[in-house]
């Protein structure tokens, strides 16, 4: 896998809807200058008379007759305005759908009017209407499709960043805290990130959204910057289309969500093992199917319930539904995962996670053998832009890299072992899918069921390592798969 410039462009390469529409507007324009050209004379009408007709012409010059006689001319001139248009398409970060349909409706009638004049000499016109010059579909398709792009950009990117000008403004915290006083219980943290040279000259709303990834979409991140808590420099920036350059400083105030506060958590005696445990943190072997935190339509039954049962003093450390975790796992996933009991351990063990030195591996059993046996994905992970629901390797999404070695090659399966370098949702599961070898059992980024008789997916957090936060000695554990994954492990070796 290569870096996110590289997957962006391959992105949009492999996106289809450019592709299909413009092979539906050059066969169009090829098959009705055929037949135009087959059933009418050059200065034929059909019919001979009418605002609208039919009109077999033969044209040398541009769309709609204009610079007459310039064929040889404008054919270069045409190929040079395809690679322009390909590289203004190359440059815009994440196109929405209305820009990939004007695109392709633009690369379609170009080509088709090259064609003709490769394979002609001239362009064939035959759309006949009123005092209009003949035209064809290659040019409609070009006008549309240019009418599209000024639509998208004045009416719909223009607006969504209304007002159009808007003066900078110094951003003052304080402020923006008591304008949102009114909602109970929530905090504020700020963010601060200084632009590196990979992300200069994207959109200020793309970059916040790369920088929140799970916890906000591009429409989320929109509506902080539109709401006065993104700020360039010290300069309050409402517009999300700003362009932020290398160096800059980029400050964000996060709202703290006051959907489920700490009081509404409720302790609870929750089964779970502990391989380790001290004043400042504690390791948990976690076992299927249940759940880290609260979330949507789940409040309780989770592993923080059972944390807030046995150490209170949890309770107030980190976010409001989540605390005392320092990274998650999957409801499905089992094995090992620290939390921490104390503030200086939270905010330790969280800058180990930022810095990557906690080591964090899994066991898992792919379907396929992975080509090479041992390597790195390096692909950004974000939401599935076709289903919220699902995480997906995208151009704009953040950061996800995944170390894996063949351990144990089983027929059609591997053993592999997993280390992650970055921690995004459902990473190993995207990655191990886009390599063409999906983890067994995963419903939901793998495509047909395994006999195995296996409920969840075979992942397992088998070892967990880092530095003390306190006495910086180096912790080591492990965990063995636990029951189900041995028994589907035997049932494929046989």
């Amino acid at each position: 896998m290569t870096s996110d410039t590289t997957q962006a462009s391959k992105a949009k390469l492999l996106d289809p809807i450019p592709w299909i529409v413009m092979a539906i507007a050059l066969v169009l324009d090829q098959l009705t200058k055929w037949v135009t050209i087959q059933t009418l004379e050059v200065g034929e009408s059909w019919p001979a008379t009418g605002f609208f007709r039919f009109t077999h012409a033969w044209n040398t010059g541009t769309a709609f007759s204009l610079f007459q006689g310039q064929s040889d001319i404008l054919t270069w001139v045409s190929l040079f305005a395809i690679a322009i248009l390909a590289w203004i398409y190359r440059s815009i970060e994440n196109p929405p759908w209305i820009l990939r349909v004007a695109f392709g409706m633009q690369f379609g009638g170009a080509i088709g009017n090259i064609v003709d004049r490769f394979r002609l000499g001239h362009v064939t016109d035959f759309i006949d209407v009123g005092p209009w010059p003949i035209f064809n579909i290659a040019d409609s398709s070009i006008v549309v499709g240019i009418g599209l792009m000024i639509f998208y950009f004045w009416f719909i990117d223009g607006k969504s960043d209304s007002p159009a000008t808007v003066e900078a403004q110094e951003l003052r915290p304080s402020t923006v805290a008591s304008e949102h006083d009114s909602t109970t219980s929530s905090s504020y943290s700020a963010m601060f990130i200084v632009v590196d040279d990979n992300d200069s000259g994207i959109r200020l709303d793309v970059f916040v959204h790369r920088q929140l990834g799970d916890d906000a979409s591009r429409n989320d991140a929109q509506t902080m910057i539109k709401l006065g808590l993104v700020s360039v420099d010290g300069a309050n920036v409402m517009k999300p289309s700003t362009r932020v350059p290398a160096g800059s400083s980029i400050e964000i105030i996060q709202q703290q969500s006051p959907e489920i506060p700490t009081q509404a958590l409720t302790p609870q005696p929750i089964e779970f093992g502990v391989v380790y445990e001290d004043e400042h943190l504690l390791v948990i072997d976690k076992p299927i199917g249940l759940p880290v935190h609260p979330g949507a339509g789940r409040k309780d039954g989770t592993l923080v319930n059972g944390l807030i049962h046995r150490w209170p003093e949890i309770s107030d450390l980190g976010e409001n539904d989540r605390p005392g975790i320092v990274h998650r796992l999957d409801m499905d996933t089992s094995g090992l995962m620290v939390v921490a009991r104390t503030d200086i351990a939270f905010a330790t063990l969280q800058q180990q996670i930022k810095n990557r030195e906690v080591g964090r591996s899994y066991t898992a059993l792919v379907r396929g053998i992975p080509e090479p046996s041992k390597g790195v994905v390096d692909a950004p992970i974000g939401r599935d832009p076709n289903n919220r629901l699902k995480q997906a390797i995208v151009a704009d999404g953040r950061e996800a890299r995944t170390q894996y070695e063949v351990v144990e090659e089983i027929s059609t399966y591997a053993l592999l072992k997993i280390k992650l370098e970055t921690g995004r949702m459902h990473q190993i599961r995207v990655h191990m899918a886009a390599l063409g070898t999906p983890v067994v059992g995963d419903q939901t980024y793998g495509k047909s069921s395994d006999n195995l008789d296996l409920n969840r997916q075979f992942l397992h957090a088998s070892r967990l390592e880092f530095a003390h936060p306190m006495t910086k000695q180096s912790l080591q554990f492990s965990s063995p798969l636990p029951h189900d994954l041995s028994q589907a492990l035997e049932k494929a070796r046989t």
